[in-house]
C-alpha cells in the first residue's frame, strides 16, 4: 500500500510556503547589471553618434522618443531597490519579475505618457506643445511605480467602461504570480 509522504500537504489549502533564500540569486544580479550596462551604453551611443540615434529613433508623434529609455531606467531603478532591500530574504517567485522590469518600465512609461497626452489634449481647447523633459520625467516615474500606474489605469477604465452605479469585481493586484493573471507585487 502506497502512502503519501508525511510532509506533503493533504489539501491545497495546506500548501507549503515558498522557500526564502538568504541571498539574491546570482542570475538576478547578473541580469540587473547587464540591463544597467545596456541602458548606459544606449544612452551614450544615442547622445554621441548621430548614426545610432537616426537608426533607433522613430516617430512617436507628440511623445519624445527618449521617454522609452526613461521608462526603462525607472523599471531598472525599482528592480535595484527590490534587490538591495530584500537581499537577505529573497523569494524565488520574483526572479523573472526582476528580469523583465526594465522592459515593463519602458512599456508602461511610454503608455502612461501617451495616456497623459490624450487626456491633456481632451481637456484643453487647443493644441499646445509641452516640454519634452516633462514626458521624460513622467515616463521615469511611471516606469518606477508601474504597479501604481496599473491600479490607476484600472480605476480609470472601470469608471469609463462600467455602467453608472455598477462596480467591477474587486481584483487584488497583490496576488501571487499566476493568480488572476496578475504579476506578483514589486519586491521593494
Amino acid at each position: 500500500m502506497n502512502h503519501p509522504p508525511t510532509n506533503a500537504p493533504s489539501t491545497p489549502a495546506q500548501a507549503v510556503p515558498e522557500p526564502v533564500l538568504d541571498h539574491v540569486p546570482r542570475p538576478v544580479l547578473i541580469v540587473a547589471s547587464l540591463w544597467l550596462v545596456v541602458l548606459i551604453a544606449a544612452f551614450v551611443c544615442y547622445e554621441r553618434w548621430d548614426a545610432f540615434a537616426d537608426f533607433v529613433r522613430f516617430d512617436l508623434g507628440p511623445l519624445p522618443f527618449e521617454a522609452i529609455w526613461f521608462g526603462a531606467v525607472g523599471g531598472s531603478l525599482i528592480s535595484a531597490q527590490g534587490i538591495f532591500k530584500n537581499n537577505r530574504e529573497w523569494k524565488r517567485s520574483y526572479d523573472y519579475w526582476h528580469y523583465a522590469r526594465p522592459l515593463l518600465g519602458a512599456l508602461m512609461g511610454t503608455l502612461g505618457c501617451l495616456v497623459f497626452i490624450v487626456l491633456n489634449e481632451a481637456a484643453s481647447k487647443g493644441s499646445h506643445n509641452s516640454n519634452p523633459v516633462f514626458y521624460d520625467v513622467l515616463a521615469l516615474a511611471i516606469g518606477y511605480r508601474e504597479e501604481s500606474f496599473r491600479s490607476l489605469l484600472t480605476s480609470v477604465i472601470d469608471t469609463l467602461i462600467l455602467p453608472g452605479g455598477k462596480k467591477a469585481k474587486a481584483t487584488d493586484t497583490t496576488t501571487e504570480a499566476g493568480a488572476g493573471g496578475q504579476p506578483p507585487p514589486a519586491q521593494t
